[in-house]
């Protein structure tokens, strides 16, 4: 089960699909997370990819910045859908993908959002007020203000950053590759680099 990243002011969705595979390939290469017994106890161990950087990679989809006002909702598999997470808030999470043993994510899985202590805090469907925690998460739409429909083109220099960034992941994502001897190109980088060969054409 993917996870789709769409956007209520794109003209084209979804701007990005990320598979389970996709994350633990990344994470591998470049900004792993692995929760603490202080982050949470009973997900200590497990491994994940920052949020801050799935969002940047779908800014440079979109080919501008995200506006400062953008929320965040997200959908799990069965259905449950999180109130909306603002852009500052959505930035400190995780999107765990492997298990503390090193299989992939089984309960609550394939990806689970896991948000730090005080960050997103909500009432879950239980009536517990707490910090966003979705298993199954399998989208994420990004909210605009309407009047950010054409939003700000990115800069040239955080054009450089976006793109430079997703080219390292994808570099690094490679370089692990070839050094487990696979045969096939990885997923996750190549969907990595596809982000940042449109970034570079467009600009």
């Amino acid at each position: 089960m993917s996870l789709e990243v769409v956007a209520s002011a794109a003209t084209c969705l979804p701007v990005l699909t990320v598979e389970p595979e996709e994350l633990r390939a990344m994470s591998a290469a470049h900004d792993s997370r692995i929760l603490t017994p202080s982050d949470s106890p009973k997900l200590r161990g497990c491994r994940g990819w920052p949020l801050s950087r799935l969002l940047e990679i779908a800014a440079a989809s979109l080919g501008r910045a995200l506006h400062p006002r953008a929320v965040g909702v997200f959908t799990a598999s069965d259905g449950l859908q999180t109130e909306p997470i603002a852009l500052d808030e959505l930035r400190k999470g995780v999107l765990l993908h492997t298990a503390a043993d090193g299989t992939p994510l089984g309960g609550g899985g394939p990806i689970r959002l896991w948000f730090p202590a005080g960050v997103a805090v909500q009432r879950s469907r239980c009536g517990h007020v707490g910090p966003v925690d979705v298993k199954g998460v399998r989208r994420l739409e990004l909210r605009e203000p309407a009047s950010a429909e054409r939003g700000a083109p990115l800069s040239r220099t955080r054009w450089a950053v976006v793109c430079g960034a997703a080219v390292a992941v994808a570099g690094l994502a490679l370089f692990s590759l070839g050094k487990l001897g696979a045969r096939k190109a990885l997923p996750g980088a190549r969907a990595v680099m596809n982000v940042s060969a449109r970034c570079v054409a467009e600009k």
